[in-house]
């Protein structure tokens, strides 16, 4: 059973991360996926600073280092003058140097509370993809033996999709072109493994949430 629920998660996993870039206009696509990136990244790290108790002074360090960290960013985003890859060796630089100011204004005691915030929403999201997984098989009917193809094949796009993006020496328009290229096989893998009926329930749960989202934005 264990085995079972693992391959549907890591179906679904891999279908939602695959799916997340299912943005109109190419200027959209990239701007979608790494504010997505960046909100999550901050609110993950926000609930975990909710965990510690902090200083007033620690507060004012906090502050000080999130300014500096900013305008950093900022500075950086600006220049028009430098190569993708020097840009994102800079923001690596910057954002190391961010996380060990971070670090060393923490007490042993607050990183060990730290640590503990991060495995409990570890857990949870854990948890979260566990029963998002089960709904997503019991509504479209899957099959163990589907959930397994799927997996398997979404395990491997998913990797295809991280060595592209890391190929530095791919302009930015030829890592969306390729990007493409790998959702369509995609698309074709999945519709040999899905029934028709599948397909089609998997097609109105994809555009049911944005739909939906898009109906209220125009109220």
């Amino acid at each position: 059973m264990k085995k079972i629920l693992s391959l549907t998660a890591l179906f679904f996993a891999g279908f939602i991360a695959l799916q997340a870039q299912d943005v109109k206009g190419k200027e959209g696509k990239e701007k979608y996926s790494k504010h997505k990136k960046m909100g999550e990244g901050k609110q993950h790290q926000g609930k975990m600073m909710n965990d510690v108790n902090f200083s007033d002074a620690q507060k004012a360090q906090l502050k000080a280092i999130n300014e500096e960290h900013r305008q950093q960013m900022q500075e950086l985003r600006k220049k028009d003058d430098i190569t993708v890859k020097d840009q994102r060796t800079q923001m690596a630089a910057i954002q190391k140097d961010h996380r060990q100011k971070m670090q060393n204004i923490l007490t042993d005691d607050q990183k060990l509370q730290m640590e503990k915030a991060r495995a409990e929403q570890t857990e949870k999201r854990a948890e979260t993809v566990k029963a998002r997984s089960e709904k997503m098989k019991a509504e479209l009917g899957l099959s163990n033996e589907q959930a397994a193809k799927l997996s398997e094949s979404n395990k491997a796009t998913a990797e295809k999709m991280k060595a592209i993006r890391a190929n530095e020496d791919l302009s930015q328009q030829q890592k969306m072109e390729q990007v493409k290229a790998l959702k369509a096989e995609q698309k074709q893998v999945r519709e040999s493994i899905l029934t028709e009926e599948q397909l089609s329930k998997m097609k109105e749960m994809n555009k049911g949430p944005r739909h939906n989202k898009g109906q209220r934005s125009k109220k």
